[in-house]
């Protein structure tokens, strides 16, 4: 019937980009692929999402957030202030530097 056709056709691409992403991770060790792979991960993200993100680092290079002193000294006042969960909410919120970057 039309539904298991586009259910099978569904099931294929899935397929395909599951087998797209299996190929990139095993053509790089690289850090950020890594670190790009575990926010994706965690915050849920499609295979597809994941593949166009892993694409457009490579194609536009991976630039990670670099803090100034300013942002550094704001996070270590909101962990002095408020502990460690404030900083992580703040750290997902407003993309202050986690505990861990301190």
């Amino acid at each position: 019937s039309l539904n298991d056709t586009r259910r099978i056709s569904h099931t294929l691409n899935n397929l395909d980009m599951h087998s797209a992403l299996v190929m990139a991770l095993s053509q790089s060790d690289a850090p950020w692929l890594h670190h790009i792979l575990h926010t994706l991960h965690k915050n849920g993200a499609s295979v597809q999402t994941i593949l166009c993100q892993i694409e457009d680092a490579v194609a536009n290079g991976y630039r990670p957030h670099s803090y100034n002193q300013d942002e550094l000294d704001l996070a270590l006042l909101v962990y002095h202030v408020g502990g460690g969960t404030l900083l992580s909410a703040l750290n997902q919120h407003l993309c202050l530097p986690s505990l861990c970057t301190l």
